[in-house]
Order: structure tokens, then sequence, then C-alpha cells
């Protein structure tokens, strides 16, 4: 299995959701909501290059002055997105690039948050991805 940051997320939202993800089975491109994050995500940062691609599988919102930036509507699930970024930021990490730091931005909220990947956090990633 190739983990993504989705199905990072998904572990930590619902283990249901990201067994139905890992074999193809998902509503969102049907979603309201997963459609308005999409066009917040579109509208705030227009300017800034979207979904960069880490092996062709890996979508990074966006990178702007190597900060990786996470684009989402509410902080509902924050933790869930901060393992998500936690998951680009380690998977940047593997590849030789530790130059990163990663942002949780929520624009509606008008906040963000900085994250960075820290040797407990490395810890935790590998178990993660061990129990997906």
């Amino acid at each position: 299995m190739h983990v993504t940051g989705t199905h990072i997320a998904y572990f930590h939202i619902c283990k249901r959701k990201l067994w139905l993800f890992d074999r193809g089975i998902q509503m969102e491109h049907v979603s309201d909501r997963v459609r308005l994050g999409k066009q917040i995500n579109q509208e705030t940062y227009e300017r800034e290059k979207k979904e960069f691609l880490i092996d062709g599988k890996i979508a990074i919102d966006h990178i702007k002055d190597s900060v990786i930036h996470e684009v989402k509507k509410s902080n509902k699930v924050e933790y869930a997105h901060k393992a998500q970024l936690l998951y680009y930021l380690w998977v940047l990490e593997q590849k030789g690039n530790q130059s990163f730091v990663g942002q949780l931005d929520y624009p509606l909220l008008k906040t963000s948050k900085k994250i960075k990947l820290t040797e407990q956090n490395r810890k935790k990633m590998t178990s993660w991805i061990k129990q997906i």
C-alpha cells in the first residue's frame, strides 16, 4: 500500500473511512463540504502554485518559502490535519529535504498554525504507517 496524507488523516478521523478509501470507495467527489474546501483553497491562495505532487500520489496544497501549507475549511479535526501535515514533512525528510516547516491555514477562521516535525512525531509516524 502506498500511504498518502489522506490515509493519515482518515486514520485519525475514522478507521472505517480509511478502510473504504483504501479500497477506492469514497463519496467526497459529491460532497458540497469538500467542494467548498477546495474553493476556499483556490480563492484564498490564487497566486500560489497548487497541489505540489510527491511521487505522483501525495498532493500538498502549496509551498511557499520552505513552508508547506495545508489549507482547511474548519479546525474541527485539527489533530488529523496536523498528522497529515506532519506526514508531508516526514516524506520530504525521507527524501533528504529537512528544510521545510508546515503551516495549517484556516482562512475562514483567519488563523494559521506552524507545525514542526519532532523526534517524537517521527516515531508516531512510523507507528501510524505500520497500523495503516
